[in-house]
């Protein structure tokens, strides 16, 4: 395989205590219920106003929505790596890739700004070529938008790349795209939510992505 583009969140980076926190911060600062970190596992892997409107529940409204939505962009993007950090191993998988001149890009969806910043962050000196979060030329996936704009600016053809993620949507995004899917067992979502998806590949471990390649 030519080339690796990751999901972020649940793939890369264990980040779901920064977003249960900036979620739950603030609901209650409008006067709403909050949530478990567990239930918010849940919100998550369909972008950010996908979240909201799970997270308001019975309580959404279009003005809530709005309101929510900005205020948790405001807060996420000050305190998106308070806690949040690569899962083990992810470091040493992506310097050996690094290493062997693999070309690397990273496709959430993440709204983009937040996605760049915890890239920069968090794997500051790793050479991804191709990093986008959702945006107004990049769709949510499993729109294939993202993940074949990866592999346009990566120079590969949609044929010599995999795409690795958590979630069904990441397995459905890399199907649209034609891509091969690895579908990550230590994210958001365990192997039996993930089986109906058909991922191509399974990895336990970041190591088993190197056996895929």
């Amino acid at each position: 395989m030519a080339a690796v583009v990751f999901d972020l969140d649940g793939t890369l980076v264990d980040s779901l205590a920064d977003i249960a926190a900036s979620t739950n911060v603030c609901l209650a600062a409008a006067g709403l219920p909050t949530h478990t970190q567990n239930a918010v596992r849940g919100f998550v892997g369909h972008g950010i106003g996908v979240l909201v409107e799970r997270a308001l529940g019975a309580h959404a409204t279009a003005a809530r929505v709005a309101s929510l939505l900005a205020a948790i962009r405001t807060h996420y993007q000050q305190h998106s790596t308070d806690r949040t950090r690569p899962f083990t191993g992810i470091a040493e998988l992506l310097q050996t890739l690094a290493r062997r001149r693999v070309p690397l890009g990273v496709v959430s969806n993440k709204p983009h700004e937040m996605t760049t910043h915890i890239v920069r962050e968090l794997f500051p000196e790793v050479p991804f070529g191709f990093v986008a979060g959702e945006s107004r030329d990049i769709p949510r996936k499993p729109d294939p938008t993202g993940i074949l704009t990866a592999c346009a600016t990566l120079g590969v053809s949609p044929s010599a790349a995999v795409y690795v993620g958590d979630t069904s949507v990441d397995m459905q995004a890399a199907r649209a795209a034609g891509v091969r899917s690895v579908a990550v067992t230590w994210g958001f979502r365990d192997r039996a939510a993930l089986e109906p998806s058909r991922p191509d590949h399974w990895a336990t471990s970041p190591e088993d992505i190197l056996a895929v390649l």
